[in-house]
């Protein structure tokens, strides 16, 4: 059964909403004080999750 494209567009913006939500109101420097590695790690945890929906999305609409 295919799944409804809204699921994905709601999984992408719940992916998007997390990396937005880590890093709103960095600045520069509140970017140079936290740990780099922290922060890529947790944007690097959405970022799959990002890409394997909007695939899925695309397969879905025949675009792939």
């Amino acid at each position: 059964m295919p799944r409804d494209p809204r699921a994905y567009l709601w999984d992408v913006r719940e992916a998007v909403t997390d990396i937005q939500g880590f890093v709103a109101g960095l600045d520069l420097s509140a970017y140079a004080t936290i740990s780099h590695d922290r922060v890529w790690a947790t944007i690097q945890t959405a970022l799959p999750t990002l890409a394997e929906t909007v695939q899925g999305l695309l397969t879905e609409l025949g675009e792939e």
